[in-house]
């Protein structure tokens, strides 16, 4: 959920290149992402909406109660956020359209195991 954003001096951010790393980035309708956000967090669209299009949104802002055992996460709007993943180059980032998902879980499940280069039938 983490907004991709640089964490500290001279640092990449969350996921490194020099690290080898490869995030996953699932790209979601943000109509849908509004209503998926309004019923996880028990609140209605207008503010759930309101969320989505305020820069300094955090988890803070949409749980109803603390989760000790999730590390913080910066969100900041929607459209901010997906731009800071997709800025980053392809073979970093492999972007995946969660209404593809949704279609056909098969064919994209293939393309992260052929993207992870695994060996599994």
């Amino acid at each position: 959920h983490d907004y991709h954003q640089p964490v500290g001096a001279g640092e990449d951010g969350l996921f490194s290149p020099a690290a080898g790393s490869l995030a996953i980035y699932l790209l979601r309708d943000p109509a849908d992402v509004a209503v998926s956000l309004a019923g996880f967090a028990g609140i209605d669209l207008p503010r759930a909406v309101d969320i989505l299009c305020d820069d300094r949104a955090s988890r803070s802002h949409i749980t109803r109660q603390p989760h000790h055992d999730q590390v913080a996460y910066h969100l900041g709007r929607w459209s901010s956020h997906v731009g800071s993943w997709l800025v980053r180059p392809a073979d970093q980032v492999l972007r995946i359209r969660y209404e593809d998902m949704h279609r056909d879980p098969a064919a994209q499940l293939r393309v992260v195991i052929d993207r992870l280069k695994l060996d599994i039938s």
